[in-house]
């Protein structure tokens, strides 16, 4: 489809992507601004008197979505349209980087933990020949 191997086709592809996520941010904040901008601005005025509940909406923004990049990117979109308070995004931002963390480590411990278990050689710990305590 194109030549990868062209340094100016990947800086093309690469400006184009980043033109495009940068469209779709901006698209969605107009939208939000204009289905519910009064409604969403109350609620983030509230959001922001509440910093435990801004940590709680980023945790769950980004196990809904599954990126925090995402959720971030949202948020900077919502804070140029005055929507969200910079101190409220803030916070929200923290909890994305939080939820990221909460949403991969049950992959990992599923995935990588019982590789790491059969790949590895039993750790053993001797204080005589009959008490002997090996682990993984």
């Amino acid at each position: 489809m194109f030549d990868t191997t062209s340094p100016t086709a990947v800086l093309g592809l690469l400006v184009g992507g980043v033109m495009l996520l940068l469209y779709g941010v901006r698209l969605i904040t107009d939208s939000m601004q204009h289905a519910a901008g009064a409604r969403l601005r109350r609620a983030t005025m509230a959001l922001a008197r509440r910093p435990f509940a801004a940590f709680g909406v980023g945790v769950l923004a980004t196990a809904l979505t599954q990126s925090s990049s995402a959720t971030s990117s949202l948020l900077v979109g919502l804070v140029s349209a005055q929507l969200v308070p910079l101190s409220a995004a803030v916070v929200m931002a923290l909890g994305t980087n939080v939820g990221s963390t909460l949403v991969v480590w049950p992959r990992f411990r599923m995935v990588v933990h019982p590789l790491q278990r059969a790949t590895s050689p039993p750790r053993c710990y001797e204080r005589s020949p009959e008490r002997r305590l090996c682990w993984h």
